[in-house]
């Protein structure tokens, strides 16, 4: 664990790859939390129509994952990573501001569109940047952190939905992605040569 985390902390991109995933995971940890109550309450969408919501945001998880080889090779990795976190932050804005079925379908397969291309071309950098023995372990440091911050997320949300609503929960989402986004910026603008191998 500790080489893993020495790692990270040791490799720029790495790192911003890390908190990018963590911000991320905490912002759909408490948008997930809340979400049916929201889709229902709020986007007013039939409780019989729901799992059609639902699948369009898996059509538009699936729809990411196609594109997002291609786009890597087209635009770079890092800089389609910078782009995808902008795409999901105005994706969560626009789900927000939605007050119907449609807007907000199409909003919520935006952002689960960028969810899948980031997934996947963070796990491929990874792959391509870090030694093959420290693989193992980089890659839990990272998981560790990414999915400690989901149910931070979903008790957050809980706490503000009850005292404000659940109007502001995707709000409050969207401000952590334009966080994640402004802190990941300038560390994407170029890759960094492979991590050197900690000491033993």
């Amino acid at each position: 664990m500790g080489e893993g985390v020495r790692v990270l902390l040791g490799d720029r991109v790495l790192r911003g790859l890390t908190v990018g995933t963590a911000g991320s995971n905490l912002a759909i940890g408490g948008l997930a939390s809340v979400l049916v109550l929201y889709v229902l309450g709020v986007l007013r969408v039939p409780e019989a129509a729901y799992g059609l919501f639902a699948a369009g945001a898996i059509a538009g998880g699936l729809g990411g994952a196609l594109l997002a080889g291609r786009l890597a090779a087209r635009f770079g990795t890092l800089p389609t990573l910078r782009v995808v976190l902008l795409g999901q932050t105005l994706a969560l804005a626009g789900f927000a501001l939605a007050r119907h079925p449609l807007t907000g379908g199409l909003a919520m397969a935006g952002f689960t569109a960028g969810t899948t291309i980031w997934n996947s071309l963070r796990a491929a950098y990874g792959q391509r940047h870090v030694p093959p023995d420290l693989l193992g372990r980089v890659g839990a440091a990272q998981r560790v952190a990414g999915l400690a911050a989901a149910p931070v997320g979903a008790v957050l949300a809980g706490f503000a939905a009850q005292a404000f609503g659940l109007t502001p929960v995707p709000w409050a989402a969207a401000a952590v992605f334009a966080l994640v986004t402004a802190a990941v910026w300038a560390t994407f603008r170029a890759p960094s040569g492979p991590p050197a191998a900690p000491p033993h």
